[in-house]
Formats: C-alpha cells, structure tokens, sequence
C-alpha cells in the first residue's frame, strides 16, 4: 500500500481558514446583539485552537503554537467575563477530539481523503455552534448548525480535491479558480446558513 501524501501546510490551508470564518460568522448571525462581542470572543477561541494545531503539525513552529494556545484559552475566557454562558465551552471543547481524529485518519490515509475531510470539517464547524450558543442561542438550536454545515462543507472540499488529484488544478491560475469559486459556495452556504438558523 502506498504511503499517504504528507499532511498539507495547514496554516497555509486557505480553504480551511475560509471554513473556519463561514462557520464563525453563521454562529454570529443568530446571536443576541447584546451577546456578539463575547460571541465573537468565543469564536476566536477556535482560531487559536486550528493556529496552535497546525503550527503543532511542523517542526520549528513552537511560538505559533504557544500564541494559538494562548488565544484558545483567552479569548474563551475573557467571553466568560463579557457575559457569555460557559455552556459554549461544551461545543467548543468537542471539537478538539473531532480535529485530533481528523489528524490521525490524515497520517493513515492522507489528507484528501474523505474521512480525513469530513472529520476536519466538523471539527471546523463545530465553531458554529460555538459562537451561537456565546451570542445566546438554545444550545439546542445551535448544535443544528454544524450538522448543517459539515456535510456541505465536506462535499464541496472532497470535490475540490478530486480535482486537484485528477490535475484539473494543475496551474497556478486554475488552483487558484477552485479555490475563489469553492470560497464563494463556502460563504454563500455559511451566510444562508447563518440566516436561516437567526
């Protein structure tokens, strides 16, 4: 059996950051306007967590990983103190299996493949419900959100990386038109996403 490509530069994973901001953003959208600071708060949260992992992936990068954990710690806290309820920490503490499931299946199978994929893409929007629940939103409600999410969000990137595998992406200029078109869908589904579940 062939050895799975190496797990990709994840800080330099543009789509990934893009999943992460939709699926802040969808969580923002149905929050208490009074609530969306710490909401927000709660959001950057997971960006320090995927900055503090992906950095964790390479060697030589241990002050990347020391200020992504420091924000993951934080930026949770400091939306505890602007009002928010600590019952955001249960979806934002779930997360962390997810996302380290994602990275063992990756080394197994290599980073395109679809479980790798939808793991990675849970784990992403599980920021969603994150947000959500910060900004005042029945935990009940906001769980809905990554389980909206996740399943377009791992279609569209498993598509996406057919293509590149198949070398429809072989230039410079044709990745970069995946990624532009695959960011458009992105955005458009967290945004309707995000107004729905308002």
């Amino acid at each position: 059996m062939p050895k799975p490509p190496a797990l990709p530069d994840l800080l330099r994973a543009h789509g990934a950051w893009i999943l992460l901001v939709g699926s802040i953003a969808a969580g923002a959208l149905g929050a208490d306007p009074e609530l969306l600071v710490p909401a927000l708060m709660a959001g950057t949260g997971h960006v320090g967590a995927f900055q503090a992992l992906a950095a964790g992936l390479r060697p030589g990068r241990g002050t990347l990983v020391i200020r992504g954990t420091l924000l993951a710690l934080a930026a949770p806290a400091l939306a505890v103190a602007l009002g928010a309820s600590t019952t955001f920490l249960l979806f934002a503490a779930s997360a962390l299996p997810a996302a380290g499931l994602c990275v063992l299946l990756a080394r197994r199978f290599g980073a395109l493949s679809l479980p790798v994929i939808a793991t990675g893409c849970l784990a992403i929007a599980l920021a969603a419900a994150t947000v959500a629940c910060a900004g005042g939103v029945e935990p009940a409600r906001a769980a809905l959100l990554p389980l909206v999410l996740t399943p377009f969000f791992a279609w569209r990137s498993h598509a996406a990386g057919r293509r590149i595998l198949d070398g429809e992406a072989g230039t410079k200029q044709a990745l970069r038109s995946l990624g532009l078109r695959e960011a458009g869908y992105a955005a458009l589904w967290s945004l309707a996403v995000g107004f729905l579940g308002a």
